[in-house]
């Protein structure tokens, strides 16, 4: 790809994610707060170690991309909340 269009398209993804703060900092109330970012943080975690977990698996390069990791972090979250 040519290198200005790369640098136009992430411009465009900094100015698109900079006007989503701006907009979820103006209308809503504590957006900044700690207790947001700590809830963030929370609930980013899960999802961070499944990622990093799904990467190894791509990076091995044995067995391929596990495409049942979308329906099993959703039913392990359910069945922990109900024991």
């Amino acid at each position: 790809m040519i290198p200005i269009i790369k640098t136009i398209r992430f411009g465009g993804l900094l100015v698109l994610c900079m006007a989503t703060l701006l907009f979820f900092a103006i209308y809503t109330p504590g957006f900044f707060s700690a207790g947001n970012f700590s809830s963030i943080l929370q609930f980013s975690t899960l999802l961070a170690l499944v990622t990093l977990g799904q990467a190894l698996v791509i990076l091995s390069g044995g067995g391929g991309i596990d495409l049942s990791v979308g329906g099993i972090v959703p039913a392990s979250e359910q069945a922990s909340t109900l024991t």
